[in-house]
C-alpha cells in the first residue's frame, strides 16, 4: 500500500491540525510504514522540529489551495502511483485512488457565530462535497464521531475513530530546565496557564471573568498566562484582555514553539482550557502528560478524554469556573492529586495506537475499493 499524504499544513503554525498531522508521521515511521509519502506547501518549513527521514517528502508546485484540491493532490497521486490519498478536510473532486478524510470536528455546524461568512461557505460546500466523495473518514473521538453522523448521516458505515496522543516530548522535566525558561519568558511568578487559539469558541471572555473573579478572592493571585496564536477575538474580549495586560494580570505570550511548549506546561500552577466545542483537545492530554493539573470544559469530547483526571466545569458558568481555578490554587494536595491522576490518564493515549488504528483505517478503505461489491461510496440515507 503506497500513501499520499496531504501535509500542506506543517510549517504554517496550524496548531491541532499541524500536531496531528506531524505526529501522525512519525508514528509511521516508527511502526516501519516505508511506502508514505508526504506532500508538503511550496512555502512550508519542516525543520522545527524535523520530520522523519523514513518518510517521503515532495513539494507541491504552487502554495495556492486552490490549485493544489484542483490540480496537485491529482498530479502527486498519479505520479507517486498512490493506492490511498489522505487529506484534512478538504479533498480534491476527483481522484484515482481511495480518499481518507480526516475531521476533527464539525464546529462550523453547531457554533457558526465563531466563524466568518467565508468559512462557513468553504464548509457548507467544499468541505460536505469532500465528505460525500470519502470513502473513510477519520476523526478523534467517538463523540465527535457521533456529531458528524448527527450532520452527515450518509457516513454511517464509513467513520473511523482514531484517538490522538500528547508527543513524547510531553513529561515531566527537570526544576532547573523549566526554572531558565520561565526566565527566559520573563515569567517570575506563579501562574494559570491557558493553551490554544485566542478565539471565540476557546471561551476566551469567560476565562478572564472567571480569573478577575479568583484575583479579587486572592491576596497574591497567579498570573494568567496565555499561551497561542491570536485569532478574531470580539471585541470585549480584546478589551479586557487589554485592561488586564496592563494591569500585570495577564501575559499573552503568542505562539510558542513546540520544543518549549511542554516546559510551560511544567511550570503552570495548573491548566485551564474551558472551551465550549472541541473534538478532541490535544492541549488537555498534554498537560496532564506533563503532570500539571487540569481545570476544563465539561461539554463535547474533553470529557471523553479527560474522565477523572480533571476538574470539569460548566464553560458557560463564569462562577464554577472560577470556584474550579481557586480550589487548585488553595490545595497543594488537590494540585498533586490531579497532577498524578493526568498522569496514568495521559499515558492510555499513544501515538503508535493512533497510527495503527489510522493504518486499520487505510487497509479497510483499500479492500472495499478493491471491491466495489462491498463499498458502501456515495450512499445517501
Amino acid at each position: 500500500m503506497r500513501v499520499l499524504l496531504d501535509a500542506h499544513m506543517l510549517g504554517h503554525r496550524e496548531t491541532g491540525n499541524e500536531s496531528y498531522v506531524r505526529e501522525l508521521l512519525w508514528a509511521f515511521a516508527e511502526a516501519g510504514k516505508r511506502n508514505v509519502t508526504a506532500m508538503l506547501s511550496a512555502e512550508s518549513s519542516t525543520d522545527e522540529p524535523p520530520l522523519p527521514a523514513a518518510i517521503g517528502l515532495r513539494r507541491f508546485a504552487s502554495p495556492s489551495n486552490v490549485w493544489r484540491l484542483a490540480v496537485g493532490l491529482r498530479q502527486a497521486c498519479r505520479e507517486h502511483a498512490a493506492t490511498i490519498l489522505h487529506v484534512s478536510y478538504n479533498g480534491p473532486v476527483s481522484v484515482a485512488a481511495p480518499l481518507v478524510v480526516s475531521v476533527h470536528d464539525v464546529s462550523f455546524r453547531r457554533h457558526p457565530e465563531f466563524f466568518s461568512p467565508r468559512l462557513r461557505l468553504q464548509f457548507a460546500t467544499v468541505q460536505r462535497y469532500s465528505l460525500w466523495r470519502a470513502d473513510a473518514v477519520i476523526t478523534t473521538s467517538e463523540w465527535s464521531r457521533q456529531d458528524l453522523l448527527t450532520f452527515y448521516p450518509f457516513l454511517r458505515d464509513r467513520v473511523f475513530v482514531t484517538p490522538l496522543a500528547a508527543s513524547p516530548r510531553y513529561r515531566r522535566y527537570g526544576e532547573p530546565e523549566v526554572a531558565a525558561f520561565l526566565q527566559r519568558c520573563g515569567i517570575d511568578r506563579p501562574y494559570i496557564l491557558y493553551v490554544g487559539l485566542l478565539e471565540p469558541r476557546k471561551n476566551i471572555h469567560r476565562l478572564l471573568s472567571a480569573y478577575a473573579v479568583l484575583a479579587e478572592h486572592c491576596a497574591d493571585p497567579p498570573v494568567l498566562v496565555l499561551a497561542g496564536k491570536s485569532a478574531r477575538c470580539d471585541r470585549d474580549t480584546a478589551r479586557d484582555l487589554a485592561a488586564m495586560e496592563q494591569r500585570g494580570f495577564v501575559r499573552v505570550l503568542g505562539y510558542i514553539p513546540l520544543e518549549e511548549l511542554p516546559l510551560l506546561y511544567n511550570g503552570a500552577m495548573l491548566f485551564v482550557f474551558p472551551s465550549f466545542y472541541e473534538g478532541f483537545g490535544l492541549p488537555v492530554v498534554e498537560a496532564m502528560a506533563c503532570g500539571t493539573p487540569v481545570v476544563a470544559s465539561n461539554r463535547t469530547a474533553i470529557p471523553e478524554l479527560a474522565g477523572n483526571a480533571a476538574l470539569l466545569v460548566d464553560p458557560g458558568n463564569v462562577a464554577e469556573l472560577a470556584v474550579a481555578m481557586e480550589r487548585l490554587v488553595a490545595s497543594a494536595a488537590l494540585r498533586r492529586e490531579l497532577g498524578h491522576a493526568g498522569l496514568e490518564r495521559a499515558a492510555g493515549f499513544s501515538w503508535r495506537r493512533t497510527a495503527e488504528l489510522t493504518w486499520q483505517a487505510y487497509e479497510e478503505t483499500v479492500n472495499r475499493w478493491n471491491h466495489p461489491a462491498q463499498s458502501k461510496r456515495f450512499r445517501w440515507q
